[in-house]
Order: C-alpha cells, then structure tokens, then sequence
C-alpha cells in the first residue's frame, strides 16, 4: 500500500509537473507570438514611412527641378529681354524699324511666361494632386496595416485557441491516462489483496517440510532418550538407597545397633602391666547419648521407610550408565 501510495504521489506530482510544463510553453509561445507581431508591425510601419519618404523627396526634387528649370528660362528670358533692351537703347534707331517685330517678340515672350505661369500652376496642381495622391496611398497604406493587424490578430486568436484545444485535448488524454491508471492500480491492490489472503490460507494450510519433520523426529527420539536416562537414574538412586538401609542394617547387626565411638586420649597416663580396672566409657567421655539406637542420617539425605529393610542384600541393578552428548 504505500509503494502504491508512492505511485499514486509521483503520478500526481507528475501530472502537475506536466501541467506546469504546458502552462509555461503555451505563455511562451504567447510571448513569442506578441513578440512577432509586434515586430511584423514594427517593420511594416517603418517599410511604409521610407516608401512615403522616399515618394515625397523624389516628388519634392523633381518639383524643385522643374520650378529651377522654369526659374532659369525667366532669369534667361529677362537677361535676354534686357540685353536687348539696352540693345534697343543703344541702337534705338537701327531698332526702331523693327519694334513692332520686337514687340510682337516680347508679347510672345510674355505668352511664353504666361505659359510658364500656367505650367508652373498646372505644376502646383500636379504636386497637390500628388500630394493628395500621398495622403490617399498613406491612408490606404494605414488601412492596409490595420487590415494586416486585424489579419495577425485573427491569426494569432485562431493559433490561440488551438493551442488552448490542444492544452485541454492534452489534459484530457493526461487525465484519462491517470484515470486508466489508478483503476490498473486498484485492480492491482485487490488482485495483491487476494494473492496475500491465498497466501496466508496456503501459510495457514501448508503441509510440514521434510527437514521439519526430520528436526521433529530427532528431538523426539532425544526426549525419549532422555525419558529413559531419567527412569535409569530414578532407579539407579532407588538402588542406592535400598543399599545404603540394608548396609546400614547389616553394619548394625555386625556392630551391635549402640556401638561404643570415642577417641583416644593422647595425654592419659598410661596403665601398667598388672593394674585392673574398668575402663572409662569413651561413650560418656565423647558426650554421646546411649538411646541413640542407630546412627543419624546423613545431613540432606532422605529419611527412608522402616519396611525397606530387608533381611537379605538387594541385587545388583542390571542397566548400564548411558553419558547423554
């Protein structure tokens, strides 16, 4: 259970992680997005300002050549028209014959400045026509670079929105994956669920292993055995007492059942030959007591029963001493 708890919170943590990822790719292609956009817009607006600039100084060069051409013809024109009329006063007589034609001359001249007049006036039509032409193509050219950000924008909305379908799309697969696999985990945990309680039925129900069964049998032999050194030894001690009564017994009909112990008195004088007297009693001198009718047990041996004493000795134990290793 807790390696699949474990499971379970690296499965969860990695969703998140995924989520995360997902999260931070979709703000960057965002980012990435916006930052085209702004600079296609960028390189679009200044593409039409240098077309515009460019369009305004060739038409502004060309008027000023057209307007110093005519400028030039006038200044020709005058220079001319004063050299001869300082012609004319110097040579006022030789040119009288001729002022009609001269007069007719500079009234064409003056046509001819009327005309430049006109053509520097259709000029100036001409570069406001021009000029107007400039502000129609810059407004188109403002129309088409909103009609070209309106187009980003939808571009960028739809590229959008397929981006957020496939986030969803994504996070749908992601969840049904995890769906799928904490239903493989819970049908795991219940098939492990009934494998344990097979297991333990079969733990339960298992049959005795050959070296168990071995192990079993040895030690019950050596319980046997040791059952048997047992009763040896219960009966060997039986033995020992029923023969320490009957020596006790034949030591008394021997000895007499008040035998006479004393020591010796190493500092009495010693009799002569010749003198006859009763000896002292040793029994008196030791302090012993005369009632006593058999001697005392030895001290933490077990007082035995007056009926085990028979007349005859008992035979000897037939079994051998058997050393357990």
């Amino acid at each position: 259970m807790e390696e699949l708890q474990g499971l379970l919170t690296a499965n969860k943590a990695a969703l998140d992680s995924a989520n995360q990822l997902q999260l931070r790719e979709k703000e960057q292609a965002l980012a990435d997005l916006a930052a085209q956009h702004q600079e296609e817009k960028e390189n679009l607006q200044d593409q039409l300002q240098k077309e515009k600039e460019s369009e305004l100084e060739s038409l502004d060069k060309s008027h000023k050549a057209q307007i110093n051409a005519a400028r030039m013809e006038l200044q020709r024109a005058v220079e001319i028209s004063r050299q001869k009329e300082k012609d004319h006063e110097i040579a006022a007589e030789e040119l009288r014959s001729e002022i009609g034609h001269r007069e007719q001359h500079v009234r064409n001249l003056q046509e001819q400045v009327g005309q430049l007049q006109d053509e520097l006036e259709r000029l100036k039509s001409a570069m406001k026509a021009k000029m107007a032409e400039v502000k129609q193509a810059h407004k188109e050219a403002a129309i088409n670079l909103k009609l070209q950000e309106e187009k980003l924008t939808k571009r960028n909305q739809a590229a959008l929105e397929s981006l957020s379908a496939d986030h969803q799309r994504d996070q749908q697969d992601l969840l049904a994956q995890f769906n799928a696999a904490q239903e493989m985990l819970k049908d795991k945990i219940s098939e492990l669920q009934i494998e344990l309680e097979e297991a333990n039925e079969r733990y339960a129900q298992r049959e005795s292993r050959p070296e168990d069964l071995e192990a079993i049998e040895s030690l019950r032999c050596e319980v046997q055995e040791r059952e048997v050194r047992i009763k040896d030894l219960i009966d060997e001690k039986r033995f020992y007492q029923l023969e320490l009564v009957n020596r006790e017994t034949n030591f008394n009909k021997v000895f007499n059942t008040t035998p006479n112990v004393g020591v010796l008195n190493p500092f009495q004088k010693p009799k002569k030959k010749g003198e006859k007297g009763k000896l002292p009693s040793l029994a008196h001198s030791n302090g012993l007591n005369s009632s006593h009718q058999r001697l005392d047990p030895l001290p933490g041996s077990p007082l035995h029963d007056n009926r085990l004493n028979p007349t005859k000795p008992l035979p000897q134990p037939a079994f051998t001493k058997k050393f357990v290793n």
